[in-house]
């Protein structure tokens, strides 16, 4: 079997434990810390799943994408986990976000019109001002890069989320890199449909495997599952193929 090959089993039977034993999961569906650790944790096993499905299907387009989201959902997860108090940090971007959508809308904008004939538009405008102040008032707002160096990964925000962002916003290079085949402007052809190469793939496929095996070890952790043990041992799965992705070669 080829690495790629090898690394998709790994990542197939990752997310089949991480299915069969998500029931071993315990939580007080009164807090919304728990509630909001488990919907991440869900948000990145679904992620993980449509990742699976485009792949058996031999398309790559929207790998990287959906990789961003996993990654950004595992750096909130990360961090809720490691200190609750981080769920603040979550609830004032929602109220930022909902002030601004509000804003525009009783603003005149036409695709949000509807927030103007709602008679208790401008009281829940002021509820979201009144508790987002409330939370700034126990710190400031982190932004995407506080969020990734408070998870401890710095060096992952400067280089592989960097990377997957440009092909999520339309970066000029990666548009070219990926669409357009040939050295001379004169023969250049669009290609449709382009993998996006061996090596960039077995990266793409692994880095899916790391952020669902450390979720599921969290997760577990976190709620003292009676699997946590067997969760635990998915990244050593990985570990123990690493003289084999070591190999040169495909």
């Amino acid at each position: 079997m080829s690495k790629i090959e090898v690394m998709f089993a790994l990542l197939v039977d990752t997310m089949k434990d991480t299915v069969r034993l998500a029931p071993d999961i315990k939580f007080d569906k009164g807090k919304q810390v728990h509630r909001a650790i488990m919907a991440l944790y869900v948000s990145i096993i679904e992620n993980t799943d449509s990742a699976i499905v485009l792949h058996r299907a031999k398309r790559s387009a929207g790998l990287e994408t959906i990789l961003r989201t996993n990654l950004e959902a595992f750096v909130d997860l990360s961090n809720m986990c490691n200190d609750p108090a981080y769920y603040n940090q979550m609830l004032a971007l929602y109220h930022k976000d909902s002030l601004d959508l509000m804003q525009h809308g009783l603003a005149g904008n036409p695709y949000l019109d509807f927030f103007k004939k709602d008679p208790e538009a401008a009281h829940t405008l002021e509820e979201h001002k009144t508790a987002l102040a409330e939370l700034q008032k126990l710190g400031p707002m982190l932004n995407i890069f506080d969020r990734f160096r408070l998870a401890g990964l710095e060096n992952e925000y400067r280089a592989v989320y960097k990377d997957l962002c440009s092909h999520s916003h339309n970066n000029i290079k990666a548009l070219s890199d990926k669409h357009f085949a040939g050295e001379i402007e004169a023969e250049i052809e669009v290609v449709l449909f382009a993998d996006i190469g061996k090596e960039a793939l077995l990266a793409c496929l692994d880095y899916y495997v790391t952020i669902l095996s450390q979720a599921a070890f969290f997760v577990h952790d976190y709620f003292k599952s009676s699997s946590a043990d067997e969760v635990k041992a998915f990244m050593k799965r990985r570990t123990d193929l690493e003289p084999f992705f070591a190999k040169d070669g495909d």
